[in-house]
């Protein structure tokens, strides 16, 4: 079986596309999805040299426009990510259109452009998909494109700036596309099943009904609660499963102010510090409830840092969530009482460890997470919420709808490890010694039904997004979950989802 460093020429590459996909015991689907996206990111690095030609006066003469490889350069992305028939009956029918229009522009690009920056490329896509990554948020060319490329692009973004009702949504798309920060892939899929004759009408046309469909996504926009997931979700091509992520958001910010190696160096020393809390604690601990929740908090805050020191994985908002709780742990428990005062001094230069990290490196994403405090689980029975919750894990984990990608093995166990989370401050709720210490068992038990419902929500959408079907019963529980405003929402949601998909 050849690699892909020994990809040279198009035999090589056909050889590669179909001894690898087979190696990684892919079916033909996750097969098919390798090829598109390889081939779907070479003829983008080509479309801006085209693209002059279009603008031809020779073009113009033969009523051709740029508008039906754009079409199917929109239609292979999401055919690379989201493969459902209704896709693919979109990709042939786009390519039938553009053929005439690719086969006149064809010269143009290849004289044009230059044929070893688009092996080169091909090479590293390859590299990069034998790595498992995603290749629908990398950017376009690895190192800084060519002066070609850049070339034609100025141009053509020139020319749909001076036009924006016209191709103000190719140039977000393509923007979108070529930084690695691809567009909502649901709006994509709707504007790539746009009928052909909607199509056939030519630009102007196309842009009022590409219009209309950003209209109705701008409608539904997102309440402050649905966004306080505490991870984010990529699609695995060669596992086919949904990965756990941190938000490239959040990263972003830290990678601005040139941070990443400070944070990393506090991360460092804070994880030998934890840890040494943990090994003393757990000699010195009774059997007191208390003590074992915040011991746990501590553990889980641990198991954070262990990932972002070890295995590279910046997950911001799940070590923000995990050092609130402990905090919140801390300060309720006696900790002199169960640990000595030494142990309790330890933990609380532990605490401000944490609290100095979040805000000198993590401070954006905690406005993120806020809405969470602000639950409150009212006249709910923590007993009962729990079932609604099993149910819920029970769908998740089950896979029972087509329209879902599985979960990774870590993403399964990260809501296994929510569940017994909230399992545990169950029973702390049940034998609580005070009403002070219920009530704050209590809050804490609400805050964490919220974000494992924050993130149940957010896994629904990106793995229904990601799975291409359209008009699965998950639409109106997605819509639902964009609008969550109470506790009395998220368990709402959780009746709905743990009932499944309805009976056919």
């Amino acid at each position: 079986m050849i690699a892909a460093t020994d990809i040279k020429d198009e035999k090589s590459l056909r050889q590669w596309l179909e001894e690898w996909p087979k190696s990684q015991g892919m079916d033909e689907k996750a097969a098919r999805k390798v090829a598109v996206r390889i081939a779907h990111r070479a003829a983008m690095r080509v479309f801006s040299i085209a693209w002059e030609w279009f603008a031809s006066e020779d073009a113009r003469k033969r009523d051709l426009t740029a508008l039906p490889i754009l079409r199917s350069n929109l239609i292979s992305g999401v055919a690379s990510t989201c493969p459902t028939p209704e896709i693919s009956r979109a990709a042939d029918a786009a390519a039938n259109a553009a053929a005439d229009a690719a086969f006149a522009a064809a010269y143009a690009a290849d004289t044009a452009a230059n044929a070893a920056d688009i092996w080169k490329q091909i090479v590293k896509d390859a590299i990069l998909l034998e790595e498992g990554r995603d290749l629908s948020t990398d950017l376009l060319w690895a190192e800084t494109p060519p002066d070609w490329f850049q070339a034609g692009e100025v141009v053509m973004l020139e020319a749909w700036r001076d036009a924006p009702d016209v191709w103000g949504f190719w140039t977000r798309w393509w923007l979108g596309a070529t930084r690695g920060e691809p567009l909502n892939w649901d709006l994509q899929t709707k504007v790539a099943l746009i009928e052909d004759e909607e199509w056939a009408q030519g630009p102007e046309h196309i842009a009022g009904v590409i219009g209309g469909i950003e209209a109705e996504f701008k409608s539904g926009s997102r309440s402050a609660l649905s966004k306080a997931s505490s991870f984010d979700y990529e699609f695995d091509p060669i596992h086919y499963w949904m990965k756990l992520v941190g938000f490239s958001g959040d990263l972003a910010r830290i990678e601005e102010k040139g941070q990443v190696e400070a944070f990393k160096d506090d991360a460092a020393t804070l994880l030998d510090d934890l840890q040494d809390f943990i090994d003393y604690a757990q000699d010195a601990k009774t059997n007191s409830n208390s003590a074992s929740l915040t011991v746990r908090a501590a553990e889980k805050l641990l198991s954070e840092l262990q990932k972002c020191c070890e295995q590279d994985t910046i997950r911001v908002r799940a070590l923000i969530e995990k050092g609130a709780y402990l905090n919140s742990f801390a300060l309720e428990a006696d900790l002199e009482a169960e640990f000595g005062p030494t142990l309790a001094k330890m933990l609380f230069d532990r605490i401000d460890q944490i609290k100095a990290l979040s805000q000198t490196h993590l401070a954006g994403a905690l406005i993120e997470l806020a809405p969470l405090k602000e639950l409150e689980l009212a006249e709910h029975d923590p007993a009962f919420v729990l079932e609604k919750l099993k149910a819920s894990l029970s769908v998740i984990r089950e896979q029972r709808d087509d329209a879902l990608i599985k979960l990774s093995p870590e993403g399964e166990a990260a809501f296994d490890s929510m569940f017994e989370d909230l399992v545990e401050l169950e029973s702390a709720i049940q034998v609580a010694p005070t009403d002070e210490r219920k009530t704050f068992l209590l809050k804490r038990f609400a805050e964490k039904v919220g974000a494992f419902g924050a993130n149940a929500g957010h896994y629904i959408e990106k793995a229904k997004s990601g799975s291409g079907v359209v008009g699965s019963w998950l639409d109106g529980l997605i819509k639902n979950f964009k609008r969550w405003k109470s506790l009395q929402d998220i368990l709402d949601f959780f009746d709905k989802l743990g009932g499944g998909p309805p009976p056919v």
